[in-house]
């Protein structure tokens, strides 16, 4: 085998582990997941488990930084479009429901995102004050901050309450989707995200952008 094959196949392997984890620790919480419970889910021994890990924590740093990018990347682009903070906000939206219809992985993914942002908030609050710990949280956060400035999000609630609010419909959406069966998924339609997002919005006369969904 070559050396390029090689790297390929020890690619998978370690993509493999990560979505297995992934998975496990989306079940059984963080804290309780095992390296019995990972090797079960990848149907893989300790030792090859620790071939690529050395425990835990290594791997659990190494999912974060794997799906951080994707995160950024896709955000980015709509964040720094000239249009208002909700039409950001439902873009934003409409690509993680899309990429729920398009990746299961990626349900997992954010599911753990989400539950890992409260955990890591012994205070409850979000985003966290943690230095470079979710990014994307924080980036929602001055989204929601820009637009009560602008008086297009309602005012009557700090960012923070704002945030947990929206957070937490993602969240039932996400495990709503990960526990329909596979046979269901393809005619599960999303919510629409106007209606998501009208909790946060101010309707004292504020005239939103048109926007299709």
């Amino acid at each position: 085998m070559t050396e390029k094959k090689k790297e390929k196949k020890r690619t998978l392997k370690r993509q493999e582990i990560l979505d297995g984890a992934l998975k496990a620790f989306c079940e059984h919480g963080v804290k309780s997941t095992t390296i019995d419970d990972i090797c079960d889910k990848v149907n893989c021994s300790h030792g090859l488990f620790y071939h690529y890990y050395k425990n835990k924590d290594e791997l659990l740093q190494d999912l974060k930084n794997h799906y951080k990018k994707i995160q950024d990347d896709e955000i980015d682009d709509i964040l720094l479009a000239k249009v208002s903070p909700s039409v950001k906000l439902k873009e934003i939206l409409l690509r993680l429901y899309a990429y729920l219809k398009e990746n299961e992985m990626f349900a997992y993914h954010f599911y753990f995102f989400l539950t890992e942002m409260y955990r890591l908030n012994e205070s409850g609050e979000i985003p966290s004050k943690k230095p470079n710990e979710n990014g994307f949280a924080n980036k929602i956060y001055e989204l929601i901050n820009d637009g009560i400035k602008t008086g297009e999000f309602r005012n009557d609630f700090s960012p923070c309450e704002l945030l947990s609010s929206l957070f937490s419909n993602i969240i039932g959406i996400v495990v709503t989707y990960l526990l329909i069966p596979k046979n269901v998924k393809e005619y599960y339609k999303l919510p629409n995200v106007s209606l998501i997002t009208s909790s946060i919005l101010n309707h004292g006369g504020i005239n939103e952008e048109k926007f299709n969904v």
